[in-house]
């Protein structure tokens, strides 16, 4: 979104760092949640690892508490025999044996779980909560005898189950003991912690997940607002209006700083907005003070020649239509409209005696007319104005013609400036169409015949039948600018 905003106004710079990046609420996501969700992962796991151990070693604990528990009462039980002197006493050692199954059978807490002696000659003496056979189980003790130390652990096949368990060596009677539980049995409530545990890290992680969805979001909120508003003010470029800083943060300095910058662009939009205005103004005035200038200069020759008074301003009309005819641009078309009108400018350097004769002028008097087209040129060639540099163009080509019989340079066909060919023909055209002191206004039918039987010797063909095909309005400038 701030790159958004930073390319409204910096679009070449933007173009080398826009990128297509996520969000930032996203961004915070992607990169908070997985931090604490695996974090919690990470520190469950250690701690259940660490809890396992903890719980193995008290179920192992218990194991070896009831070996140790045993033993203590068969020793209790020996140690009165022996003060009593009756170990030899067959009756009383029958007594002791049914007293050590007994309180083994006490002993016993779940279903799996197995109590039995075997003697040193690897018989049975008793077994409690055992389902196997007989052969089984003492092949399982012949492989798990005690070593060196008077004991063993067990794990692994015992009796053809999967069990877990303790062996211990009784010297005075010279049992081997073992105590054993079902491996399933035994693991069953570590399994029940792990899985649970294992649940709650992950309710943990999803649900701390949510919460963080949820504060970043809310957390965000007031900064898309303010962005938003941001965005519509850069839009509409309404830079009068201003965000509101919906909060005291690093949000509300973010739209105060904006509303600085805001402020700053309005005004400077103000002032360029006058000083365009003002320009608009000043353009407009020295444009008509230009085509002030431009009529008065044209007027010039028209007082040298009164009787073509209005001659001047038709010619500018009949060229401006044509040249929106042929296509040209609305600027190209109105600067024939104040160009053409100055063709004539030169004929302020023709004497009177050969600009207002009556009769035919003899071939040197029509040399010296001949030079009002370079007078012309010369006067407005080097002038810094648009219209005045195009009327020198016009002024010097107006009288050549198409077939290279004009002058005074002899051009033929295009290489003749499309503005003198424009002007040869609204020039010819309004002469004919308007009445002079020696001979009365040709009608519009016989001018437009006379123009087209000269059409491809004098004048441009093409030129000549767009004007024609566009009588009416020709005729409508006839109308309005006649002569009075």
């Amino acid at each position: 979104m701030f790159t958004d905003i930073f390319l409204r106004f910096f679009p070449e710079q933007g173009k080398m760092i826009k990128k297509h990046v996520l969000g930032l609420s996203a961004r915070l996501l992607f990169f908070i949640i997985p931090v604490i969700s695996g974090s919690l992962i990470i520190s469950g796991s250690v701690t259940g690892l660490y809890a396992d151990r903890g719980v193995k070693k008290v179920m192992v604990r218990l194991i070896e508490y009831k070996a140790e528990d045993l033993i203590r009462h068969s020793s209790s039980q020996w140690n009165l025999l022996l003060e009593n002197n009756l170990q030899n006493d067959p009756a009383y050692m029958e007594s002791f044996e049914n007293s050590i199954r007994s309180y083994s059978l006490t002993m016993l807490q779940e279903e799996g779980e197995w109590i039995l002696a075997v003697d040193e000659d690897n018989s049975i003496v008793f077994s409690v909560g055992s389902s196997a056979s007989d052969d089984s189980i003492l092949e399982s003790a012949g492989e798990n005898a005690p070593g060196e130390t008077g004991d063993i652990w067990i794990d692994g096949n015992f009796g053809g189950e999967s069990r877990l368990g303790y062996g211990f060596f009784l010297p005075a009677l010279g049992w081997t003991v073992y105590i054993t539980e079902l491996r399933q049995t035994f693991y069953a409530d570590l399994y029940f912690i792990r899985w649970n545990y294992i649940i709650m890290v992950l309710l943990t992680a999803i649900i701390s997940s949510f919460f963080i969805y949820y504060y970043i979001h809310r957390s965000l909120s007031p900064l898309k607002t303010v962005i938003s508003d941001m965005q519509n003010i850069v839009q509409n470029r309404n830079f009068g209006k201003r965000v509101i800083p919906v909060q005291n943060d690093e949000v509300g300095e973010l739209a105060r700083e904006f509303n600085l910058m805001s402020d700053y662009l309005d005004r400077a939009m103000t002032r360029l907005k006058n000083i365009a205005r003002s320009e608009i103004e000043m353009r407009i005035e020295i444009r008509n003070r230009e085509r002030e200038t431009l009529e008065v200069l044209s007027k010039v020759s028209d007082h040298k020649d009164p009787e073509t008074a209005r001659h001047t301003s038709r010619v500018g009309m009949y060229a401006s239509l044509l040249s929106e005819l042929r296509g040209d641009s609305t600027e190209e078309s109105d600067l024939m409209r104040w160009s053409v009108p100055l063709h004539d400018i030169g004929k302020v350097g023709i004497p009177d005696a050969i600009l207002l004769k009556n009769g035919a002028l003899n071939k040197t008097e029509r040399l010296t007319m001949e030079k009002h087209v370079i007078i012309g040129n010369e006067v407005l060639k080097d002038s810094a104005s648009p219209i005045l540099r195009a009327g020198a163009d016009i002024a010097i080509s107006h009288h050549e013609r198409w077939d290279g019989s004009g002058y005074p340079g002899g051009l033929k066909g295009r290489d003749i400036p499309v503005r003198g060919r424009i002007t040869g023909i609204v020039d010819v055209f309004d002469a004919l169409t308007t009445a002079r002191p020696y001979k009365e206004a040709w009608s519009l039918k016989r001018a437009v015949e006379y123009i087209r039987e000269r059409s491809g010797t004098e004048f441009d063909p093409e030129l000549v039948e767009l004007l024609f095909a566009n009588l009416e309005r020709v005729e409508a400038i006839l109308i309005e600018y006649g002569d009075e």
